[in-house]
């Protein structure tokens, strides 16, 4: 994965980028998501709830 993430970045228009370690984040309806070559991590969560949402309110659009 670590090798797509300049592509996610550049079609993705990610807010930063960097090569080490390899990750890619950007800022969607107020949360902070950052993409690693083997995770993907969300940050600035309402409360321990938000963790469990089962249905996702974030759409890419190309």
């Amino acid at each position: 994965m670590s090798d797509a993430l300049p592509y996610v970045n550049a079609v993705l228009d990610g807010n930063s980028y960097s090569k080490d370690p390899p990750s890619v984040g950007f800022k969607i309806h107020g949360k902070l998501i950052t993409i690693h070559s083997r995770k993907i991590a969300v940050n600035a969560l309402k409360d321990e709830e938000e963790t469990t949402k089962s249905d996702c309110d974030f759409k890419i659009i190309y």
